[in-house]
């Protein structure tokens, strides 16, 4: 019988218990110690912030908007002749050609208008020929009134001065003088006045009060023109001060001879009659003169009336859209009268629409990226044009119309989409942040600046408070103008922290 004891199957099954629960029992706590180490990790994590580095770089600002092609401008297209519109070749929103026919005009009256034309000539050359016979050698007044401005003197020529001068001699027809000065509110119209001019007095009268002046006349005790006039109110309040001028001036006007004398003096009075002039050579009066000028204008008219085809073609005068035809085939239309608008097809132009928060913004001159929606891949340019005064926008929202010149406008077409960047600010070389570095405080702009961080760009620094004075900003960078130095660290609040400081602090 062997010694070997042998274990019941109780004890067995108790000693399998024991080392499952053992087994149990150190994967419970590995568990454990791995758990508590894992949150004091992550404990420590949480510690640690997110830091960037100031830098230095460039900076630029832009607004975008959409819009679309359209032509920049539109010509009118006038009738050449007066007729009847016999045949009109195109329709509204026809591409035309430069040189393409838009519509025919039948001039049927060109016999009866040269017709005219002649008995008018020789209407005048009645008149020409009674008023050639009357030389004079004098210029006489052709009003009654006093004499205050002589522009010419003996040996002048009348033909050269006269291109120069409103008149050769002025006349002052109601014997009365005038002065204009700043508007004030102490005067009325009607009101009397004290006009002091050198060591001379006049009563006035307050006869028009304007937006910017007011007019006083006076009588002329022999005052110059442009003598400095100073008005006063009763009580010795001065209104203002003016240069004297002639209240209703008369320039006499003569363009033929030579001067030989000048028989009249300044504040000379002189009846319509009077000798105001003498030349040295008898000439042709002026009305004769003048008739002469307008039957050379009446010859040339003719002449160009006669070269007139009977039917005229309106053509296109540029590559083009017809916008509107405003003629009807049949109906009679006179010379000049405008029978169709065109759009000039190389005047294209941008108009985007611009948000009312964005339009302080913009200005003439600036910059433009253009994207089209049907040239994908390719970027143009423009510039900003016009900034129209006027709201479009029906959503709630209101807009502006912007005009952009287009640089280029080889693949360009009326009609295509595009959307727009205005470059409204940049700068270069200046220092840089990220916008989410910056917390607002009372209105002030603050930055949590730290010594170090790890080469993973973390600390466990709280930071401490700097506050910064911005400049240009797009969103994700934002440029600082004092309070930080290029290559200081600043910290990169979380988004809790940022509300938290945002909205209890």
């Amino acid at each position: 019988m062997s010694d070997k004891k042998t274990l019941s199957p109780l004890k067995r099954k108790w000693i399998k218990r024991i080392i499952v629960i053992s087994i149990l029992l150190i994967i419970f706590v590995a568990g454990y110690l791995s758990w508590n180490f894992s949150r004091k990790l992550k404990a420590e994590q949480l510690l640690l912030k997110d830091t960037t580095t100031v830098i230095t770089g460039d900076i630029s600002t832009t607004v975008q908007a959409g819009g679309t092609i359209t032509y920049a401008d539109s010509i009118l297209l006038d009738a050449p002749a007066n007729g009847t519109v016999e045949e009109i070749f195109i329709e509204s929103g026809d591409f035309l050609k430069k040189g393409d026919d838009i519509l025919s005009i039948r001039n049927d009256r060109i016999d009866d208008e040269i017709l005219a034309l002649e008995n008018e000539i020789q209407s005048l050359d009645m008149s020409i020929i009674s008023e050639s016979s009357r030389k004079t050698s004098s210029v006489y007044s052709p009003v009654s009134g006093k004499i205050k401005g002589i522009f010419v003197q003996k040996g002048d020529d009348l033909s050269a001065v006269s291109s120069t001068l409103d008149g050769i001699l002025l006349i002052s027809v109601d014997d009365r003088m005038v002065v204009h000065i700043p508007v004030v509110t102490s005067v009325s119209v009607n009101d009397k006045v004290t006009v002091h001019i050198g060591n001379k007095t006049a009563e006035g009268t307050v006869v028009t009060i304007g937006s910017e002046e007011i007019e006083i006349t006076f009588d002329d005790h022999s005052y110059a023109i442009g003598e400095t006039a100073t008005v006063y109110v009763s009580g010795g309040n001065e209104l203002g001060k003016g240069p004297v001028e002639v209240h209703t001036p008369y320039y006499v006007i003569s363009k033929t001879g030579i001067v030989s004398s000048v028989p009249v003096s300044i504040d000379q009075k002189v009846s319509m009659g009077t000798t105001l002039l003498r030349l040295k050579e008898a000439v042709h009066s002026q009305r004769y003169l003048d008739l002469l000028n307008t039957r050379q204008d009446l010859v040339d008219k003719l002449s160009r009336k006669r070269a007139e085809p009977e039917l005229w073609v309106l053509s296109a005068p540029e590559d083009g859209i017809i916008t509107e035809i405003l003629a009807v085939s049949g109906s009679e239309t006179l010379e000049d009268q405008i029978v169709a608008t065109m759009s000039i097809a190389s005047d294209l132009e941008l108009i985007i629409h611009v948000d009312e928060l964005n339009i302080p913004d913009i200005s003439i001159g600036l910059a433009c990226k253009i994207y089209y929606m049907a040239l994908e891949g390719k970027t143009y340019s423009g510039t900003v044009v016009r900034i129209s005064q006027s709201v479009s926008g029906a959503d709630g929202f209101s807009r502006y119309p912007v005009n952009v010149k287009l640089n280029e406008t080889d693949e360009i077409k009326a009609g295509m989409s595009a959307r727009v960047e205005i470059l409204t600010a940049e700068r270069s070389g200046t220092l840089l942040i990220p916008s989410e570095a910056i917390q607002i405080i009372d209105g002030k702009r603050y930055v949590l600046v730290t010594e170090s961080a790890d080469e993973k760009g973390k600390t466990p620094d709280p930071g401490r408070e700097v506050e910064i004075t911005v400049g240009l900003s797009n969103g994700l960078m934002t440029e600082v103008l004092s309070g930080l130095k290029e290559g200081d660290i600043i910290i990169i609040p979380s988004e809790e922290e940022s509300f938290g400081r945002f909205f209890f602090e």
